[in-house]
């Protein structure tokens, strides 16, 4: 091996100023992900806003007025805030709204059993009785309610199967 091609290699390295060049572009680089980031945070800040003051009544233009910006990024807010909240309730479909529903159907069904189990005691006087029967009525209003938006809660069941076959292909459009 000759001494010029062992030197190769050294002519290959970086120049000490195309290094200062990725150093600039990299510190760049970090700059302008630091500004994206406080730039998206002060965006959620004023949509936090804009929620508080939309629940107390305000219309766009006084909450426009009350943050100090113009009145159509209020409005382009509130679109965002539409679709996030479309996305919540999607979600919520998603999720295993089934399973809680059931839950609370066997949580209403051992407050009646354990009912039961008190009105069953001797010691108990009859005010109190009264109270038990009251409170196994009640769960028995709570289980019917229950029951009666069942067939909702499997639509959005069969809803959420649909969603899961169009995100894996499985239905053509």
């Amino acid at each position: 091996m000759s001494t010029m091609g062992s030197m190769d290699w050294l002519r290959s390295l970086p120049r000490p100023e195309s290094i200062k060049c990725i150093k600039v572009t990299f510190a760049n680089r970090i700059m302008h992900n630091l500004n994206q980031a406080l730039h998206n945070f002060k965006i959620e800040e004023r949509r936090r806003r804009v929620t508080s003051l939309l629940a107390q009544s305000m219309t766009e233009s006084e909450i426009a007025h009350e943050i100090g910006v113009d009145q159509s990024t209020i409005s382009r807010d509130v679109k965002a805030l539409k679709v996030l909240s479309k996305q919540f309730v999607y979600d919520l479909a998603k999720s295993d709204l089934a399973y809680g529903y059931k839950q609370c159907i066997d949580g209403v069904e051992e407050v009646k059993r354990y009912a039961w189990s008190m009105f069953k005691n001797e010691q108990l006087g009859p005010k109190d009785k009264l109270s038990v029967l009251k409170l196994i009525k009640e769960c028995d209003e709570a289980k019917f309610a229950l029951f009666k938006d069942g067939p909702a809660i499997m639509n959005l069941k069969s809803l959420e199967e649909k969603i899961n076959k169009i995100e894996s292909g499985q239905i053509n459009r």
